[in-house]
């Protein structure tokens, strides 16, 4: 009786394979190739494609099965992602091995935690490491299950549907690379709304040329006592279209001798016309006259 490993090996081309399996595990691969119905030649990996590859017949389906180098650190979609370098004719892909479930003892009240080898398993690994020792005495029943599973997927797909369907090369550069209606209709969306602001700024006011700064000053000298609060309003003698700003300070006094004491000036409140002074003092002296020189900025 002959097995399929009595043949001699085909050499085909890397369009001849439209259905790509990807291995992590060596008990993964390893099951995976005793299922091939033919081992095929191996072919160079391409430009950039770090994989290793066994090439072979499953059912109908020439199948491309990739691992990773010795002591190599891969994950499944790099790995898939460097196979559609080399095996640009791939339909879809196989992610076949173990998913991270143990069985378990039977749970009577809750069916859904009765784990038994050979099912198919949604683990949650919120909970399950921590109840089930990660036993390796199942990865290789689990690998079995999970290949023979696939290999009865690939019996039932037609290969004339496999091959109407996009390569996944195709669907990448599809969703990455937009249609030329895209690109015109986007084109169209820029042009319009370069229109639409320089309509704006065409319509937009020209600025008024920045007015000159207005400046004043002066000096207010009054005969004064304490301890009266002094208030006294002084009218501008330029006109402004905003209010200004008013600066006010001491700049002399007759004093006494006894000099401990505190002259203060304050600008009170200021509008387009004018502004009122506020002096004032603490102290036990008396001021016979006090000077205040003022400033003011506006347009």
């Amino acid at each position: 009786m002959a097995t399929n490993r009595d043949w001699a090996a085909k050499r085909l081309s890397y369009d001849a394979y439209t259905v790509g399996w990807t291995a992590v595990l060596n008990t993964e691969l390893e099951t995976s190739r005793l299922l091939l119905d033919e081992e095929h030649e191996l072919l160079p990996s391409g430009e950039k494609d770090s994989n290793n590859y066994i090439l072979g017949r499953m059912g109908m389906h020439n199948v491309a099965i990739a691992f990773p180098g010795s002591g190599a650190d891969t994950y499944a979609a790099e790995m898939m992602e460097n196979m559609l370098r080399t095996f640009r004719n791939i339909r879809f892909g196989l992610l076949v091995g173990v998913g991270g479930g143990a069985p378990g003892l039977p749970n009577l009240e809750d069916p859904s935690k009765d784990i038994r080898l050979g099912d198919v398993v949604v683990g949650d690994p919120s909970g399950i490491h921590r109840e089930c020792p990660f036993l390796y005495v199942w990865q290789p029943y689990a690998a079995v299950a999970a290949a023979a599973y696939a290999k009865d997927l690939l019996r039932v797909a037609k290969p004339n549907e496999v091959a109407a369907l996009p390569t996944v090369v195709d669907i990448f550069t599809t969703a990455s690379k937009p249609s030329l209606e895209d690109q015109v209709a986007e084109l169209e969306l820029q042009l319009k709304q370069l229109r639409s602001e320089l309509s704006e700024l065409a319509n937009k006011p020209a600025p008024e040329p920045p007015k000159e700064i207005q400046f004043e000053s002066g000096k207010w000298m009054s005969v004064y006592e304490p301890p009266k609060v002094l208030e006294h309003r002084i009218t501008f003698t330029k006109k402004y279209t905003s209010v200004p700003v008013v600066i006010a300070s001491i700049s002399s006094g007759d004093l006494d001798k006894a000099g401990n004491f505190r002259l203060n000036v304050e600008v009170k409140s200021v509008d387009l016309e004018g502004f009122e002074l506020k002096v004032m003092t603490w102290g036990d002296t008396k001021v016979y006259s006090v000077g205040v020189q003022w400033a003011a900025f506006g347009n």
